[in-house]
């Protein structure tokens, strides 16, 4: 929600007339509709039908704990069809994350034949219901055997919703419609996987507001927070500090790996069910000016995930001139750039990325080096405004081409 209302305010930055379908709408800008606020008794059976249809899926093939897997969603939506039928008549139409509100065969059979484009959060449109494969490839076949699931068959719910994803890109025009990929990691994984290897995916970058997301005063930064002014703080976010994928197990493992003579105040940012003793928990902070503060207080940003794609967090960190230190996987390749603007230490290897940590906190040199680098480079590839110029230019190429078809 959060990357299409930006793509949405930055397209109309730019002059077009964009508005957003939304499951539930808070706020009062007009621009965004709520599909269950207009609601037909029609639709509520729909919606009442198929929410119990989802159970049912789930509940026989019962997907694992979100915690040790992540999510998985079918691509199955309880208000798919009423999202459909809602849809007005539009030049393009983009698709965004999604695991409760789009109903991809109902949806793309409205919009197959129209120009469209989906920017794709994570692998979820071209999977069987993961969100990151994790090194599985049932996704470039029809899964099924799914190790995400408690109860794996052949013909499981991971092969359902696969099947079901082929058949429904399978009467869109390839001519009309493209994948967005915001990293070169996941643009590879859809080039090979079943469901969208007929389509020519685009590569998009992730915009960052850099007017909004900017370095400032450390110390200000710090008091506002109640964190020392002469501690080494080293920064870890995640929506839940507590997903396997995101590595909070192989941050307490670095952390455990540091010199003896290095002293650091690791600090983490957002929900945390569980806390540890010896690190500060920020909790959820949301909003550019209090994220801005929390990157401003750190000296480095650490990100030991397992899986990414191209994490908003570690591109806001660099804005605000935080060095990113994580593993070399998914899309973090394409802006930690080695002794550049942060290190990447080989995947789960907590030993390597120790190394790097320590580093980087020894030489404060190297470390103010790379802070500037981590700016200079966020304003110069990875800028809102040129991310937004490029949507609009996919969205004009498309139309264009769209026009010219019989």
């Amino acid at each position: 929600m959060l990357a299409a209302a930006k793509l949405h305010a930055a397209l109309s930055g730019l002059g077009m007339d964009s508005s957003v379908l939304v499951r539930i709408k808070t706020g009062s800008d007009p621009s965004f509709i709520s599909v269950r606020d207009n609601l037909t008794l029609r639709d509520w059976i729909d919606y009442k039908i198929c929410r119990r249809r989802n159970k049912k899926l789930r509940r026989k093939y019962q997907p694992r704990p979100i915690e040790q897997v992540g999510l998985f969603s079918i691509g199955v939506g309880s208000l798919g069809n009423s999202l459909a039928r809602q849809l007005p008549d539009a030049d393009i139409y983009a698709l965004h994350w999604s695991s409760e509100l789009v109903d991809l065969k109902p949806l793309m059979a409205k919009i197959g034949q129209r120009p469209a484009f989906w920017r794709m959060a994570d692998m979820n449109p071209m999977t069987g219901g993961c969100h990151y494969s994790m090194g599985c490839t049932g996704f470039t076949r029809t899964c099924g055997d799914c190790p995400m699931l408690e109860h794996p068959g052949p013909d499981d719910l991971s092969h359902y919703a696969l099947t079901r994803k082929l058949e429904t890109f399978a009467k869109v025009d390839p001519n009309r419609f493209r994948p967005v990929a915001p990293s070169l990691w996941l643009k590879k994984e859809a080039e090979r996987s079943n469901v969208l290897k007929r389509f020519d995916t685009a590569h998009i970058p992730t915009g960052v507001n850099t007017e909004r997301y900017r370095p400032i005063d450390k110390l200000e930064a710090r008091q506002k927070l109640g964190l020392g002014s002469e501690d080494k703080i080293l920064l870890f976010a995640a929506d839940n500090v507590n997903e396997h994928r995101k590595g909070f197990d192989l941050l307490l493992e670095v952390l455990h790996k540091l010199p003896k003579d290095l002293s650091i105040t690791p600090v983490a940012m957002g929900k945390a069910d569980k806390q540890h003793e010896g690190i500060r928990y920020l909790g959820k902070l949301d909003g550019a000016d209090a994220l801005s503060t929390a990157y401003s207080a750190a000296d480095a940003f650490v990100l030991p995930t397992r899986a990414d794609n191209l994490p908003n967090v570690a591109l806001e960190a660099m804005a605000c001139e935080l060095p990113v230190l994580s593993f070399r996987v998914g899309g973090m390749i394409d802006f930690v750039h080695d002794g550049e603007t942060g290190f990447l230490a080989p995947p789960e290897d907590a030993g390597t990325l120790a190394e790097h940590v320590a580093r980087v906190f020894f030489d404060d040199t190297l470390r103010m080096s790379m802070a500037r680098k981590c700016r200079a480079l966020m304003l110069e590839q990875f800028c809102e405004k040129q991310s937004a110029k490029r949507y609009l230019d996919l969205c004009s190429s498309l139309v264009d081409a769209s026009r010219a078809l019989p």
